[in-house]
């Protein structure tokens, strides 16, 4: 087994999807030497495990590290006088993409392809620090949260899309929606779909917008389902084989502290919805959804963070893994992995799971406090969760002297070579490397 560490504002693992034994502290590489940073990073690697990295290295300074090590400045703040935020990154069929957003002279958004210089992408929107860019094999998807108000339109918030191709030439903007919390899916055909929650709405609705690829138009915007509750920041859109999902959390109640995580499939590209919820978690304050699923055998595994707070004021953060062997139709009852002593005095945060390159083998790879310092825990089973072959084991190799947290939503998961990629931040007592 081969555990590897490139290091950054975070380091980043990557980890064999064998049966494994306990991994060894011989068994780590280190694939890039410490780089400092100052706040936001973004990742994201190919098939052939080449990792690209852009980094904030200080407050008005964007870095990118390509697969070679060549670090290229994005941006210098100090020739540029720049204020620049939030940050993406993306591997394309045959360059590497970065964005991010700046805020002088005027609010701008920013894509950089490869050798060209920068294009600047939401021009008349007052995009914030909100947007996403996914390669489609013939350019890039730009999606984008703007502030700018529209005439006619009684949300000033609402989400834009441009096309760019490979040699830079852009599409027109397109208002997609009124929104927030947008996320996307990028069907096995090419087609993209975009969904949010608009709130402007009577009653407020969860609702999708589909770009075919063929045409590379968009229809018009479909319901996936209507809202009684406010809903947080904590959507998700993925698919499993042909079969697309979003999930929510509901907040209701007049404190708004009555939680239900709820979603809905589609089997037909967004048209019809069928709703599903997780009645054994009402209550459960959740911050953190991770699921990774077969779509030949139709298993899928959630892993689902948060506390009970509101419930039994018990403030500690805890995780479960729900099960589904139906393609998300049911769900099994929600299990804790980790020892009831270690839930009992001790936080367990950003859970998050992946299959493994055997049919069956599923990673969990969680942030864990029962020691001094948080470090990386770990449990792998090999028939879809069902069993787990290791249980709370402490990840080798972790560096001494700091603490180990889990970043979500950093491209965690496993390439076609079965390497586990999962992103975590190395804090240790004077900064952030």
């Amino acid at each position: 087994m081969r555990i590897a560490l490139p290091i950054a504002i975070a380091c980043t693992f990557a980890l064999t999807a064998c049966t494994p034994p306990k991994p060894s502290e011989e068994s780590v590489q280190w694939l890039t030497p410490p780089i400092e940073t100052y706040a936001n990073w973004k990742k994201d690697s190919d098939s052939t495990h080449d990792l690209v990295l852009a980094y904030y290295a200080n407050r008005s300074n964007i870095a990118l590290r390509l697969p070679s090590g060549e670090v290229q400045t994005l941006v210098d703040g100090s020739v540029n006088n720049s204020a620049p935020s939030g940050l993406a990154a993306a591997i394309g069929k045959n360059e590497i993409a970065a964005m991010w957003r700046d805020k002088i002279p005027s609010k701008g958004l920013f894509l950089k392809q490869g050798a060209n210089a920068p294009i600047e992408l939401g021009e008349g929107t007052a995009p914030l620090a909100r947007f996403s860019v996914i390669p489609d094999g013939a350019g890039w998807h730009v999606l984008w949260y703007g502030e700018q108000p529209v005439e006619g339109i009684k949300s000033k918030y609402n989400v834009y899309y441009r096309h760019v191709d490979e040699k830079g030439q852009s599409s027109p903007t397109e208002r997609l929606f009124s929104g927030f919390y947008f996320q996307s899916i990028v069907d096995a055909s090419g087609d993209l779909a975009v969904a949010t929650w608009d709130n402007n709405q009577t009653p407020p609705k969860l609702i999708l917008r589909v770009r075919h690829a063929s045409t590379g138009t968009f229809e018009a915007e479909r319901v996936i389902s209507p809202t009684t509750a406010n809903i947080p920041p904590l959507i998700n859109a993925f698919r499993i084989g042909s079969r697309w999902f979003v999930t929510w959390l509901n907040q209701g109640g007049d404190n708004g502290n009555e939680f239900s995580l709820q979603g809905a499939w589609s089997d037909d590209k967004g048209a019809q919805w069928k709703r599903f919820d997780i009645p054994a978690l009402n209550g459960f304050d959740v911050v953190d959804v991770s699921v990774a699923g077969d779509a030949a055998s139709g298993n899928l595994v959630m892993a689902v963070s948060g506390s009970w707070r509101f419930v039994n004021q018990d403030p500690k953060s805890l995780f479960y893994v729900i099960r589904s062997q139906d393609y998300g139709a049911t769900w099994q009852k929600p299990e804790m992995i980790r020892e009831d002593a270690a839930n009992a005095d001790s936080h367990a945060r950003k859970a998050e799971v992946a299959l493994g390159a055997e049919p069956g083998s599923v990673w969990l790879l969680w942030e864990d406090w029962r020691e001094v310092r948080p470090r990386i825990y770990f449990a792998y089973s090999t028939d879809f969760g069902a069993s787990w072959k290791h249980k709370n084991i402490p990840l080798a190799g972790q560096p001494k002297g700091g603490n180990l947290l889990q970043s979500a939503k950093q491209a965690t998961g496993i390439d076609p070579k079965g390497l586990f990629y999962l992103a975590a931040n190395l804090v240790d007592r004077k900064s952030v490397v």
